[in-house]
């Protein structure tokens, strides 16, 4: 049985990861040898604290249903974080790659609806 509420937070728990990722890319920009750097680097910092708040979601989650039926939605993180790249950081796509996010989240829509 698919819980709404479990799904819903691995949804969740994958957009606040792709928004982990956005700001280590901008953070990456600053990091230097110094171990230091990595520590006075907000956007590191606020990368991280987004990637632990998105496994925090996603371990609530799997409390409630199964890994099976959950894991599978892990990969809207891709679409994600290309989605806030294309926007935030002005990358470029193709249309093989827009084809492979298309697919996934097909992919994610026939998981979610057998489930």
């Amino acid at each position: 049985m698919i819980s709404f509420l479990a799904v819903g937070l691995v949804v969740l728990a994958t957009f606040t990861g792709a928004f982990g990722a956005l700001f280590l890319k901008l953070g990456s920009a600053r990091i230097h040898r110094n171990p230091v750097s990595f520590i006075r680097n907000s956007k590191i910092l606020i990368g991280v604290l987004l990637y632990a708040s998105s496994t925090v979601l996603f371990l609530s989650a799997l409390r409630m249903t199964e890994l099976s039926v959950l894991y599978p939605f892990a990969a809207l993180s891709y679409a994600w974080a290309t989605f806030l790249s294309v926007y935030y950081l002005k990358e470029k796509m193709n249309v093989m790659k827009w084809v492979g996010i298309a697919s996934i989240m097909v992919g994610v829509a026939i998981i979610g609806l057998a489930g």
